[in-house]
C-alpha cells in the first residue's frame, strides 16, 4: 500500500496549475516553456512544504493531506478554495492625469503598480482609467495536477531540508536530540544581505513550529574582510 501524507508532514511535491485549460503556474520548466510562462530567474523542480499548514492555496493544501506518495492526483478548486472571489473594492477609477504625471500612458491589459500593489488596467476612457487590483485568478475555478515526491522524516533530516530550501549555500545544521538544539554555522563567504536575514527568520520560525523535537535554534555567523572570506 502506498504511503500517505499526514497533516504537518514535510513533503516535496511537483504541480501544474491550470485555469480554463491554460497553465498559470508549474514546477516543471518544460511545461512552463511550452505554456509561454517560463521565467529564467524562476526556480523550478519540486517544492518543499508542510502539508496542511496553509503554505499553498487552501484547496491544494487540503488535497496534499491524504495524498499517496508517487501517485499523481488532480483536484478542481472553486474560487473560495483557490484565489478567492473578486473584491469590488479593488476595482478603482483613477484620473488619466495621475498616470501621465509619472510618465505612464496606460493601455488596457497593462499591469501597473499602485500603492505597492500590482493592478491590471481594464479600460481607459473620458480621462479616467479603470484598474483592477484583484488577483488575476480571483473568481476563477482552477485545476491542479500534483504528485508528492518525498516525505521527510526525522528532525535532523527536516532541518537539513528546510535549510537547503531557504539558505542553500549554508551547511546542514547540527542537531542535538538530547537538548533539542539546532545549531547553524554560517561561514564568512555566505552573503548576509537583506535576503539572508529574511530567509534566516523564516528558517527559525519554521524549524520551531514544524519540528516538535526542535526546542531552540542557534546561528553562529562568521564575518571577515571581503578579500579574506573564502
Amino acid at each position: 500500500m502506498a504511503e500517505k501524507v499526514s497533516s504537518g508532514d514535510l513533503v516535496r511535491f511537483e504541480y501544474t496549475g491550470r485555469a480554463a485549460g491554460k497553465v498559470f503556474d508549474t514546477t516543471d520548466a518544460a511545461v512552463a516553456k511550452q505554456a509561454g510562462i517560463f521565467n529564467k530567474e524562476g526556480k523550478y523542480g519540486p517544492i518543499l512544504v508542510a502539508a496542511g499548514k496553509e503554505q499553498v492555496v487552501k484547496g491544494l493544501d487540503e488535497a496534499l493531506v491524504g495524498a499517496e506518495l508517487g501517485v499523481e492526483k488532480k483536484v478542481t478548486l472553486p474560487p473560495e478554495k483557490a484565489f478567492g472571489q473578486k473584491n469590488p473594492e479593488l476595482l478603482r477609477l483613477i484620473s488619466l492625469g495621475a498616470f501621465r504625471k509619472h510618465g505612464i500612458d496606460p493601455k488596457p491589459g497593462m499591469v501597473v503598480e499602485l500603492d505597492g500593489n500590482k493592478a491590471l488596467v481594464q479600460s481607459v476612457s473620458s480621462g479616467r482609467v479603470k484598474v483592477d487590483s484583484n488577483n488575476e485568478l480571483a473568481g476563477q475555478t482552477v485545476e491542479y495536477s500534483f504528485k508528492v515526491i518525498d516525505r521527510i522524516t526525522g528532525a535532523k533530516e527536516k532541518l537539513a531540508a528546510l535549510l537547503k530550501e531557504l539558505l542553500p549555500r549554508v551547511s546542514a545544521p547540527v542537531f542535538d536530540p538530547a537538548t533539542g538544539k539546532a545549531t547553524v554555522s554560517v561561514p564568512a563567504s555566505a552573503a548576509k544581505d537583506s535576503g539572508y536575514v529574511v530567509a534566516k527568520i523564516r528558517f527559525i520560525q519554521q524549524a520551531l513550529s514544524l519540528i516538535p523535537d526542535v526546542k531552540s535554534v542557534v546561528f553562529t555567523e562568521e564575518y571577515a574582510i571581503a578579500s579574506q572570506a573564502k
